[in-house]
C-alpha cells in the first residue's frame, strides 16, 4: 500500500465524514472540546480543517473580535451617558 488510501488503523473516527457544515456548528468552542465531541484527536480535527480550507481553528479569533465589540459597545454607552 502506498499510504495515499485510507488504511485501517490509526484513528478510530472517520475524518472523511465530517463536513464543513458540521464544523460550523462548533466554531464557538475551543478545538480541544470540538475534537472531544466529535470523537477525534486534536491532530485529526486539524486535518479535517485543512481539508476544508481552514488553516487555523477560529475560536480564539472569534473571541477576540467579540471582546473588541463589547469594549466598543461599552465605550459607546459611556459616551452617550456623559
Amino acid at each position: 500500500m502506498d499510504g495515499t488510501a485510507s488504511s485501517p488503523g490509526g484513528s478510530t473516527g472517520s475524518t472523511d465524514a465530517i463536513s464543513a457544515e458540521v464544523l460550523k456548528q462548533y466554531l464557538h468552542l475551543p478545538a480541544k472540546e470540538v475534537a472531544k465531541r466529535l470523537g477525534l484527536c486534536l491532530t485529526s480535527l486539524k486535518k479535517v480543517c485543512r481539508q476544508h480550507g481552514m488553516s487555523r481553528w477560529p475560536y480564539r479569533k472569534l473571541k477576540s473580535i467579540e471582546r473588541k465589540l463589547e469594549s466598543l459597545e461599552s465605550a459607546k454607552h459611556t459616551d452617550a451617558a456623559g
